[in-house]
């Protein structure tokens, strides 16, 4: 898949306002600006990636449990950080279905 953007955004937990890539604005104490990096784009069907993989980029916080699950087809438990298998194979079948 094509990478992704990168965003600003400031106060995501209270106004959530984003931000253009380049601006000039005066934060005030307490404010909080959050810098989404851009993501490169892949190689090949991510679905076809080895999920012991996925589970490594999870647990060394490259990418999100979320991610790992809807843009890889791998289904981690949030709890252990530990693959499960079964679910995984549903959602990568539902993918090929689709």
């Amino acid at each position: 898949h094509p990478g992704t953007c990168s965003r600003n955004i400031l106060n995501p937990d209270g106004e959530a306002r984003e931000l253009p890539g380049k601006c000039l604005i005066t934060l005030k104490k307490g404010d909080i600006l959050r810098h989404i990096l851009a993501g490169a784009g892949g190689w090949g069907d991510p679905f076809e990636r080895d999920p012991e993989r996925v589970l490594e980029d999870v647990r060394n916080e490259k990418i999100s449990l979320e991610s790992a699950r809807r843009d890889f087809g791998v289904a981690i438990d949030p709890k252990t950080l530990t693959l499960d298998i079964g679910a995984t194979q549903t959602l990568r079948a539902k993918k090929k279905r689709a």
